[in-house]
């Protein structure tokens, strides 16, 4: 990488700042899952004519999330001009990049190394082996790109924004969340502002701290790895799940040591901003329709943007939609037509349920498909064709992620294994709410949980769990210490110890010899002897066919093993029992069954 081309990422980073109180604070837990969760406000009152509007941004959100906010569209249209915390054109200037730059190097003739002691930077350079592969004794890195002249705080916001991207796999800071409302209102002719300058930011970002409390804050991000990636995955889940208050709940939350941020820490990075912006906003409100786009870590809070707009006498609503849903493929092939929708109470999860639920009681009520997605995406996009087809023979599935509504590839954060349990302890609180739609119509005794490849290692994950009934796993398997290295990263990685904790039948689900996860699915076959295993293929490679009408062929089987194993139907059991089972004579399909899968 040129010089000049690091340098280019490095104006956004100090907006990842806006988003925490300190590095080490950047943390947004999992969204409340039963309140209403919003990062978009309308501000009307004192006075306005047309209705204002604020949105929360995480900096280094793909664009493509706004079509998830409910309202955006019709408030980026209703509104005249933008403003952010920059103009973001600014950014990238030269005269912009000169400053940065400037701002965030260390004394003349003063390196990291003659800051640091020889311990801590043995620690530093075992931390960004861990990150980037090399460290500080490698020249290139040290002095050609600079990063050895770098402040503490300007390391410290580099390694964030290069975690980030070596976990989303994607990074690009010229076409983020926060630049796409002021581009579009530049494409549209309105006019864009910032509620800062680039000198203001950059001085508050690399020089409002001593270099020695840099120092600190940056050993605290090298030495507490394990929690700081729990943070970027909060962080990350937390926005998409567009919940203001579990912003605050976690900017809240302290270590309860040197790392906490300090009152005047706090006072410099949000409150005071908070303040001057909501003495600026009035004017531009007063003059013409505006949206603020800002972090969403400003907003909560009693010295949060929205309560100081309240203070101020306006009226600051939350703009709520209705909840999103979709009839795949009219319904599916089965006897009750189905709807893939969301559901208010379960953020960040997609249900596959029949429409009519008029049929289902507690004397019939509908097994359960709890589900996780290929390559971990947070959002059943290549899936739900496969998932419709299985609700449409009466199943309620649970997918991880948000719903699809077009055929577009999800661009969010990866999901987490706790997804799963999340939709598990979902439907056993549906069955038992007399005020859900699902009342008693929910078999919480009959659960299957699966996945697709990196969806099938969550599954595996969690397959401990004492409320299964049956797994699924398609096109995956558990990597073992030869091959751990091939896996994305972002995977859960348990080890093949895990499989002796599965408790219930298993069905693999594979593409064949073709299939990437064919070798670690096959062995993980091989080792479980002490529940009842099979082991199928049919040779289309990793990517199965559940993008295939209704789900094709591996719908089928997946069909058959649910009806099986969750509504004991003996006719869908011979299609896996017997030596001449009727797997065994459908075309292209092959099966192996353990000893303990029985006749």
């Amino acid at each position: 990488m040129r010089c000049e081309d690091y340098f280019l990422l490095l104006p956004q980073l100090f907006n990842i700042i806006n988003m925490k109180r300190l590095l080490i604070s950047f943390v947004l837990t999992a969204a409340t899952l039963c309140a209403p969760a919003q990062i978009l406000y309308k501000i009307s009152g004192k006075g306005l004519t047309s209705p204002s509007y604020i949105v929360g941004t995480y900096h280094l959100a793909d664009a493509s999330f706004v079509d998830s906010i409910p309202g955006m569209r019709q408030a980026m249209a209703d509104c005249q001009q933008v403003y952010g915390e920059l103009m973001m054109n600014e950014l990238f200037a030269p005269d912009s990049l000169a400053l940065m730059q400037k701002a965030m190097m260390l004394p003349e003739g003063m390196t990291i190394d003659s800051l640091l002691t020889a311990d801590e930077m043995n620690r530093l350079n075992a931390y960004m082996r861990g990150l980037l592969g090399v460290d500080m004794t490698n020249p290139q890195l040290a002095q050609q790109l600079g990063l050895g002249k770098l402040i503490p705080s300007a390391l410290s916001t580099t390694f964030s924004l290069l975690n980030y991207a070596k976990k989303s796999g994607k990074l690009d800071v010229q076409n983020g969340f926060d630049q796409f409302f002021q581009k579009d209102a530049v494409a549209n002719g309105k006019n864009v502002g910032g509620l800062e300058t680039m000198a203001f930011q950059i001085e508050t970002l690399f020089g409002g701290q001593t270099l020695e409390r840099q120092k600190e804050l940056l050993m605290c991000m090298v030495d507490n790895t394990e929690f700081m990636d729990k943070m970027t995955d909060d962080v990350v889940r937390a926005f998409y799940a567009q919940d203001i208050n579990a912003i605050k709940e976690a900017m809240d939350r302290k270590m309860r040591n040197s790392c906490d941020s300090r009152p005047e820490e706090d006072a410099a990075l949000i409150d005071n901003r908070n303040a001057d912006w909501v003495k600026k906003m009035p004017a531009l409100m007063a003059q013409k329709p505006t949206l603020f786009a800002v972090g969403a870590g400003h907003l909560p809070g009693q010295k949060g943007v929205l309560n100081l707009l309240r203070q101020a006498g306006y009226k600051v609503e939350g703009v709520i939609g209705l909840p999103k849903q979709r009839i795949v493929e009219d319904g599916g092939t089965g006897p009750y037509k189905a709807v893939m929708k969301q559901e208010p109470t379960l953020w960040a999860h997609t249900v596959f349920v029949p429409q009519d639920l008029s049929a289902f009681n507690s004397k019939n009520p509908l097994p359960v498909l709890v589900w996780g997605n290929g390559a971990c995406t947070d959002s059943p996009w290549e899936h739900y064709k496969f998932l419709n087809e299985i609700a449409s023979h009466g199943f309620i599935v649970v997918a991880t992620g948000h719903i699809p509504m077009d055929e577009k590839p999800y661009r969010g954060p990866m999901s987490t294994t706790e997804q799963q349990i999340e939709s598990m302890d979902w439907v056993e609180a549906q069955n038992a709410d007399p005020a859900s739609p699902y009342y008693q119509k929910i078999d919480v005794k009959n659960i299957c949980v699966a996945g697709m490849s990196c969806g099938g290692l969550q599954t595996l994950y969690n397959c401990a769990d004492p409320r299964i009934t049956t797994l699924m796993v398609c096109n995956s398997g558990l990597f073992n210490q030869q091959n751990r290295g091939q896996a994305v990263g972002g995977m859960p990685m348990p080890p093949k110890e895990k499989l002796n904790e599965i408790h219930t039948p298993i069905i693999y689900i594979l593409g064949g010899e073709t299939d990437i996860a064919y070798g670690n699915g096959m062995d993980d076959f091989h080792r479980i002897s002490h529940v009842p295993a099979c082991a199928t293929n049919f040779p289309v490679g990793h990517g199965g066919t559940y993008r295939e009408p209704h789900g094709g062929e591996f719908s089928v089987v997946a069909l058959a093993w649910l009806q099986w194993q969750l509504k004991g139907d003996k006719k869908a059991a011979k299609m896996f029992k017997g030596k001449n089972c009727l797997l065994s004579k459908r075309q292209g399909w092959t099966i192996e069954k353990n000893n303990k899968f029985g006749k």
